[in-house]
């Protein structure tokens, strides 16, 4: 017979479950509605165009450039990606791109979640999901990049599991090809690999046939990515970057008072107090992991959703030890609740953003006016504007975008510094020969377009002005073109 505190037990035990399930299912629901909102990120629309002229013409790598002013091959070692783009936006337009992007990002939670759960009880997971989810909001967004995100978080859930059970993950060299092809992060794959291997050699304090096995997945990794498309180009992709890296934003180094790093290490900071307080076992693979997400979060805002991902599962972990109390439920189970409200959140995104996200944060009032400019006109263009003119406008060549390594390195700096109003922002002006251009408002270059030289505005919309050269200005635009000089 049952007695009283058997009783209370099981209520409690029931009641906890249904909160569980609550969060479970709210909390990507929650997720999907901050994720209701039109494209914002630059760089989405010449990943759309990258998918778009892969499908076209078979070709990953060429002299397209779609500028004239880009005179560096484009390397489309993203393609997956890129196709995965261009399919949505083909079929559903901006909304497309927008649901895409969404449903990545919650499938990017989940994948935490499983991460995190393998090492605690179900709130915890869902808490340090959630911070680890908010410490690399800033990288999700419609490009390449959330897949990385996605397959590192699988991968480091894999060596766990696989860990515990004695067995090899072998389903990551499969996978590593598809990284390869998606992503300029996928030797994130096999480097976590031999972290993992390297810390367990520590602990163990010796090497084994079962490391000998272990270390076959990731070499196995390199060899398969070496099988893309792009062969062992893609080894080289992304090696001349480093000049561009001072002009990007997310190649610089975050302050160390940005909340997403303050997230990622008040997380490692758990870590240490659970060594600290000897509640939870040290283990060298841990240490590596936590280091690597440490320095992952410091280095450039780029990566710090890299650390976020490898610190999240520790941190889970030494919750769960600094506070012990065991699961209630079964991770599957909590899974199968996860996904019920990804799934619910994704058919949210589905019949929201087509009211939300048809116009993406661009000046499209504008699409008239420069639709109306002849083939080929040169437009001296706002940096963050370059892909949709790409993409959208491919009348016009704009003399700059965000695939910065396909322009001259000389020519990418002597932009940015007319573009902040430098000395020699007349010279650029002249070596590009472009009579248009499309810059925001008030900015150095357009203020000095218009008061030193006499550019006029021929539209205006959302804090941008098309500006026309004074040779321009009392003539029809519509019938004047542009070529560089030289």
């Amino acid at each position: 017979m049952p007695t009283v505190g058997s009783a209370e037990a099981a209520h409690a035990g029931r009641v906890e479950r249904l909160l569980g399930v609550g969060f479970l299912v709210g909390v990507p629901i929650l997720l999907a509605v901050v994720l209701i909102q039109p494209v914002r990120d630059p760089d989405t629309y010449f990943h759309i165009l990258g998918g778009r002229h892969l499908l076209q013409t078979g070709s990953f790598a060429g002299s397209e450039t779609f500028s004239r002013y880009a005179t560096e091959p484009w390397v489309l070692h993203e393609w997956f990606g890129q196709v995965l783009l261009f399919g949505a936006y083909a079929v559903f337009d901006y909304p497309g791109v927008a649901w895409l992007s969404g449903t990545f990002a919650l499938i990017l939670f989940c994948a935490l979640f499983v991460s995190c759960r393998l090492h605690s009880r179900t709130v915890v997971a869902l808490g340090a999901s959630l911070i680890a989810f908010a410490a690399a909001a800033g990288s999700i967004s419609p490009r390449p990049q959330v897949l990385s995100f996605v397959f590192l978080s699988i991968t480091v859930a894999s060596w766990d599991w696989a860990s515990r059970q004695g067995k090899l993950p072998w389903w990551l060299v499969p996978m590593a090809w598809i990284w390869a092809c998606s992503h300029g992060f996928w030797f994130l794959g096999p480097l976590v690999g031999f972290t993992v291997i390297a810390g367990t050699v520590c602990d163990q304090r010796k090497w084994t046939r079962q490391h000998t096995r272990m270390l076959m997945i990731p070499v196995a990794q390199f060899f398969a990515s070496a099988l893309t498309p792009l062969g062992l180009e893609l080894f080289t992709v992304g090696a001349g970057m480093a000049p561009y890296t001072r002009y990007v934003t997310e190649w610089q180094r975050p302050e160390l008072t940005e909340y997403s790093v303050l997230l990622v290490l008040a997380s490692a900071g758990l870590v240490v107090a659970g060594w600290a307080t000897k509640r939870l076992a040290f283990s060298w693979g841990d240490l590596l992991l936590m280091a690597g997400g440490v320095l992952s979060a410091l280095v450039t805002a780029r990566t710090i959703a890299v650390g976020a991902v490898l610190v999240a599962p520790l941190a889970a972990k030494a919750v769960q030890a600094l506070a012990p109390r065991p699961a209630t439920v079964s991770a599957r189970w909590d899974l199968r609740w996860l996904l019920t409200g990804a799934a619910v959140g994704s058919l949210l995104l589905a019949f929201a953003l087509p009211q939300t996200a048809a116009r993406p944060a661009v000046p499209t009032g504008l699409s008239s006016s420069l639709a109306s400019l002849p083939e080929g006109t040169g437009v001296i263009n706002e940096y963050t504007l370059g892909g949709w003119l790409l993409l959208e406008h491919p009348n016009v060549e704009p003399v700059i975008d965000g695939r910065a390594d396909v322009y001259a390195i000389q020519w990418f700096a002597a932009f940015m510094e007319a573009n902040a109003g430098g000395e020699a922002w007349r010279g650029f002006v002249s070596r590009s020969g472009a009579l248009r251009a499309l810059v925001k408002d008030g900015d150095p270059l357009a203020n000095l377009l218009k008061q030193e030289e006499g550019w006029c505005v021929v539209a205006a919309d959302r804090g941008y002005v098309l500006l026309a050269s004074p040779r321009l200005c009392n003539s029809d635009p519509q019938h004047q073109g542009t070529r560089p000089n030289g």
